[in-house]
């Protein structure tokens, strides 16, 4: 009996059963093989199973033990994670506080460099108040007085005064200052005083040590302006005394040398030669004998006195021990170029040393009133016809020197 397996095309064959088709094996003998085949395979794997299960009961326990330490290491790295997670977190809280540690350092450092300069500005070291108050006044002292001008200027600042500390220390800079003061005053007027000695070269002295000095008058004038002012008018007093006794014996020295360039005999017409109760014709009579011709109505050695305005003073003790006489022109020539030498100096020490030159016209009053009142009195002596010549020659030369 042929079995009916429908249309080729739609039936698709293995391998073994095409092979078993083209031997002409019946189907349903094949079939019962291929199935005893199978049970027998089937018993043999569950044979092969069960020699095995002890190893696939242990390999199951490993199983489940691997199991269990995977568990074991998922929970410890979840622990990780948790513990990173915190870590972080730590982490970034100490940035934070790093940042804000920063910021907070920063801002002592600079409170403390604030701080320290205000305690510098401030505080006064002992040393500096032993150099103050028992150290003599030199050119170290002027280190010592412009240190002490500056804690008090500090002191007396807006900012400053409204603090305790300088409520405390203000009471002893005070002290400081009023002693300072006190030892530059007292020093001020001993070197002053030094200029009235005899033989004192004034302005070696002026710039060899009182100049030096200036920085402590500065000192005065900005804690004590009384007692600058106090030194300003010894020194102007001084220096005018000085001044007006110096001119006084340089003009009397020179005014000893002096000659006449003419005398009243000179004159015609002159009330001593005739009586003036005499005519008219007595006028055209002829000169004494101790007339000199017409020399009072020329310049002659006179006018020599202009060529010599730029040159240095005259001498006295030069001129006396050669001989030499002088004409009033020269005499009054030589004292106004050292007035006007001396009075530069002075300018400019006053500029420098005191920084103004208010006290100038003091010194130099007497002085000028002296020369002025030896031109005036010489003036006055001259006869109207011999006035004009000597008159003329010391206005130009004083327009010159000025």
């Amino acid at each position: 009996m042929e079995a009916d397996f429908g249309d080729d095309d739609d039936l698709e064959l293995g391998p073994e059963v095409a092979e078993a088709l083209a031997k002409g094996t019946d189907l349903r003998q094949y079939s019962a093989e291929i199935e005893t085949a199978l049970r027998s395979v089937e018993r043999a794997s569950i044979q092969d199973y069960l020699q095995e299960s002890e190893s696939l009961a242990g390999l199951h326990t490993q199983i489940r033990q691997c199991d269990g330490v995977l568990d074991g290491m998922e929970s410890m790295l979840r622990g990780f994670q948790g513990d990173l997670s915190n870590i972080s977190a730590q982490i970034k809280f100490l940035q934070d506080e790093s940042l804000s540690m920063n910021v907070k350092l920063r801002n002592r450092k600079a409170a403390e460099t604030q701080l320290s300069g205000f305690i510098d500005n401030l505080v006064v070291p002992p040393q500096l108040v032993s150099n103050i108050s028992e150290g003599e006044v030199n050119e170290a002292y002027l280190e010592y007085v412009l240190e002490l001008n500056k804690k008090v200027a500090f002191a007396k600042q807006e900012t400053t005064a409204m603090t305790s500390a300088a409520g405390d220390i203000a009471p002893e800079l005070e002290k400081l200052r009023r002693m300072s003061v006190q030892k530059i005053r007292e020093f001020m007027l001993q070197r002053v005083a030094s200029l009235k000695k005899k033989m004192t070269n004034i302005q070696i002295l002026q710039q060899s040590v009182l100049l030096k000095y200036s920085g402590l008058y500065r000192f005065l004038q900005e804690n004590a302006p009384e007692v600058a002012a106090e030194i300003q008018e010894a020194y102007t007093t001084t220096m005018s005394v000085i001044y007006l006794r110096h001119f006084k014996g340089y003009l009397g020295d020179l005014m000893r040398l002096r000659t006449e360039a003419a005398t009243k005999g000179d004159l015609l017409g002159q009330e001593e030669w005739t009586s003036s109760w005499q005519s008219a014709s007595s006028l055209f009579s002829s000169k004494p004998a101790t007339a000199r011709g017409d020399g009072a109505f020329k310049l002659g050695e006179r006018g020599s006195a202009v060529d010599a305005v730029t040159e240095p003073p005259l001498i006295p003790a030069v001129l006396t021990q050669s001989g030499s006489t002088l004409h009033y022109e020269a005499i009054f020539g030589a004292t106004s170029s050292l007035l006007l030498d001396t009075v530069g100096c002075e300018f400019d020490f006053m500029s420098e040393f005191f920084g103004g030159t208010e006290s100038f016209e003091n010194i130099f009053g007497k002085s000028i009133f002296l020369v002025m009142e030896s031109l005036e009195q010489v003036l006055y002596l001259l006869w109207p016809c011999l006035l004009w010549p000597c008159l003329l020659w010391p206005c130009l030369l004083w327009l010159c020197l000025l």
